[in-house]
């Protein structure tokens, strides 16, 4: 099963763009990478260029100074720059996002859960275009339509209860397996994001002070 689709545009996946593109900028603003690593992978945004400058920080992480110059400056060593929707603006563009990272982990998250949607979303529809019966046929259609865009229902729940509705439904053993693999999936990346949402006041106070040393100017990148 190879079907593969692209969830309708809409004024939500544009917030959600926005949202990603001000986590990757907050990740180039102040120290909080570390936290956001382990929440996010860069496959998780559905922006491209999210996704190409978010790897650029990995990369520069924890050996390098993070800032809008030096991702510039790796994106143009690796070629990928050229990737880029707007060139180098487009890294500029994200830094200028935001003005603090106070909620960047909360972001985080409601990154993870929009790439664990649309995950669930491509297993629907691959599903409904593959499966023998009427009946399952619909049952897949009708839950990527309440899943997609202008969705009716919380994805999360549906993901959870769904290996029990196929059940149910008489599905191939194959689908529901799949199906209670990902929920799975789901149950613990969410959990163990949500450990990096709560508010750490030590951290707030860390990242709010000057990063500059005596010895930076001479610190090489």
């Amino acid at each position: 099963r190879t079907t593969s689709i692209t969830l309708p545009t809409s004024n939500q996946m544009q917030s959600i763009t926005d949202i990603e593109q001000a986590v990757v900028g907050a990740c180039m603003l102040e120290p909080r990478y570390a936290q956001i690593q382990a929440i996010l992978k860069p496959d998780n945004f559905s922006c491209k260029d999210c996704r190409i400058v978010y790897r650029a920080i990995g990369e520069l992480y924890p050996t390098a100074k993070i800032d809008f110059l030096t991702v510039t400056k790796r994106l143009e060593i690796t070629g990928e720059i050229e990737q880029l929707k707007h060139g180098a603006y487009s890294v500029t563009s994200m830094a200028n996002r935001v003005a603090s990272a106070a909620n960047i982990e909360h972001h985080a998250l409601l990154v993870l859960q929009e790439a664990i949607v649309r995950e669930f979303a491509d297993m629907l529809m691959s599903w409904a275009n593959n499966v023998e019966g009427d009946i399952l046929k619909v049952s897949f259609l009708e839950s990527y339509t309440a899943v997609g865009p202008n969705r009716s229902i919380d994805p999360l729940e549906l993901a959870d209860a769904f290996p029990r509705i196929l059940l149910r439904l008489g599905a191939p053993q194959e689908c529901i397996d799949e199906f209670t693999e990902f929920s799975q999936m789901v149950n613990t990346r969410i959990q163990a994001a949500k450990k990096f949402t709560v508010p750490n006041t030590i951290l707030t106070h860390l990242v709010q002070l000057s990063y500059t040393t005596p010895d930076s100017a001479s610190t090489s990148v």
